[in-house]
């Protein structure tokens, strides 16, 4: 997710950073077990439903 590259030295930005990288690995997981970063990525922003889709199954599991 790159968010090591970020020079904010603000705490609290950082620990938010990991803890959306914690969940974005977790969905991965459930959802997407298969798939690598790079293609998920690329599927999502050509169609942002995915994404949306993948959250909404992750709030009813």
């Amino acid at each position: 997710m790159q968010e090591d590259k970020t020079r904010c030295k603000n705490y609290t930005i950082n620990a938010v950073l990991a803890g959306l990288r914690v969940c974005l690995i977790n969905i991965k997981a459930l959802c997407f077990p298969d798939q690598q970063w790079p293609y998920i990525q690329q599927r999502c922003q050509h169609n942002p439903t995915i994404a949306y889709s993948a959250i909404t199954k992750m709030a009813h599991s």
